[in-house]
């Protein structure tokens, strides 16, 4: 089941179906840090650690999307991939 967010395009979600680009936050870890995990459709991704001391942001937004974002494509393929 989605919910709408704040922008239409995106949905929060309880579970991830293939080809789909997804937004996350994960933490707090126990040294306090949050990692925020980018996942594309192709299974590309990137994780970013964030210290404690910048998480009041991320706690904010991990509330309101405890299982993530899906992120879809808009259409037209990628220039920045060859």
């Amino acid at each position: 089941m989605t919910e709408s967010c704040l922008w239409p395009s995106l949905h929060v979600l309880g579970k991830m179906t293939a080809g789909e680009n997804k937004i996350t936050i994960h933490g707090p870890n126990s040294d306090g840090t949050y990692v925020i995990e980018l996942r594309t459709a192709e299974g590309d991704g990137l994780a970013i650690s964030v210290p404690r001391t910048e998480a009041a942001v991320l706690k904010h937004f991990q509330a309101r999307m405890p299982h993530g974002v899906v992120v879809p494509d808009v259409g037209g393929d990628d220039p920045s991939r060859g």
